[in-house]
């Protein structure tokens, strides 16, 4: 068991509420073990094996005589099934392995009752226990949308002790990233190359919210983009967070969230890739950019075929430009997102 109430997990918890005496545990399944912690990784967390972490939970907890004793499974749906077979003194089992976005359907497995929750903590689940013989429990999932719900100095704390260890174990995070590069063979030259010969785009980008990416990272969201009430003096930097600079820095794989050789690393080294740039949409500019700077010296060392083609290597049209969008703005960061109503807003035609 561990002390820190910030970022310490403890093996289990009796909570009593209403004269009723409700024993808690929790377990990281092998898949999700798998998943966090690959065998080629190096990390000093050393992490049970569920089934004995369980047992030993259980046997702790039954000395505390609960009425009720709850598994939060962080696990997959048949891994709960597994961890109730061999624990059916289990009354509820939450896991979180199953559907991203489930229902409210209540599953009977043996007399243990089995709910998903969901997972990236997009929802919780609300059970109601009622003394009485025929259905005694209720459950509802609870959307944590940012309208009913407000920060918290508990959570602030957790979030602010989070972002303290990405910034202390900065090298060694970004080390474990898979070093790539970019499919298309060019390499990331920023924003500045760019305005050079396209002005009227860049400044056109330069009203958009794009622009300002990192700084939302920050500092935080403008008051009237804040969709969650803060005081900017409430927020808490990002700015070493693989999750977040994937969509607000240039260079990265947004959907799985590692830089390009030639992408952002951090505000010391490129501090010319801040923000959601040109080349995220269009690609790497390198070789177009090489190619215009000779061609603009000397027509006779360059070929028009090869400008040509570069040109229209970074063309991107609006059919493009969706997909393109929809990497940064999908479900989980931007649910509302509309693209025909935002392209609009970046939109800017013709080489100017």
């Amino acid at each position: 068991m561990f002390d820190d109430p910030i970022m310490g997990p403890r093996r289990f918890q009796i909570i009593e509420k209403n004269g009723l005496k409700i024993g808690v545990t929790a377990v990281l399944g092998k898949s999700l073990q798998k998943e966090y912690f690959p065998e080629e990784s190096q990390t000093d967390i050393k992490i049970s094996d569920p089934v004995e972490a369980i047992k030993a939970s259980l046997e702790k907890l039954k000395e505390l005589k609960p009425d009720l004793l709850v598994l939060l499974s962080h696990a997959s749906m048949d891994e709960s099934k597994e961890y109730i077979k061999q624990f059916p003194e289990l009354n509820i089992v939450l896991s979180a392995g199953g559907a991203e976005d489930p229902d409210d359907k209540m599953i009977m497995e043996g007399n243990s009752l089995l709910l998903n929750v969901g997972h990236k903590g997009k929802y919780a689940g609300v059970v109601g226990y009622y003394d009485v013989k025929e259905k005694p429990y209720q459950f509802e999932l609870v959307d944590l949308d940012n309208q009913r719900f407000t920060e918290t100095k508990r959570m602030q704390d957790h979030m602010q002790a989070y972002q303290n260890i990405l910034k202390e174990s900065a090298d060694e995070v970004f080390g474990s990233l898979p070093e790539a590069f970019h499919p298309s063979g060019s390499t990331f030259v920023g924003v500045n190359e760019c305005r050079q010969c396209h002005k009227k785009a860049y400044n056109k980008w330069k009203t958009t919210r794009h622009a300002r990416a990192y700084l939302t990272l920050e500092e935080g969201p403008l008051p009237e983009h804040d969709h969650g009430n803060k005081k900017p003096q409430e927020w808490i930097p990002r700015i070493h967070d693989p999750e977040c600079l994937s969509c607000h820095t240039t260079g990265w794989e947004a959907q799985e969230m590692y830089p390009y050789d030639s992408g952002f690393k951090n505000a010391e080294k490129s501090p010319y890739l801040k923000g959601n740039q040109c080349e995220n949409c269009h690609g790497p500019g390198n070789k177009h950019v090489d190619l215009e700077k000779i061609w603009k010296k000397d027509q006779k060392k360059v070929s028009m075929d090869d400008i040509l083609a570069q040109r229209k290597h970074m063309h991107l049209d609006k059919t493009m430009a969706k997909d393109v969008c929809y990497r940064c703005h999908d479900l989980n960061n931007s649910p509302k997102f509309n693209f025909d109503l935002a392209y609009p807003l970046i939109q800017h035609i013709g080489k100017d």
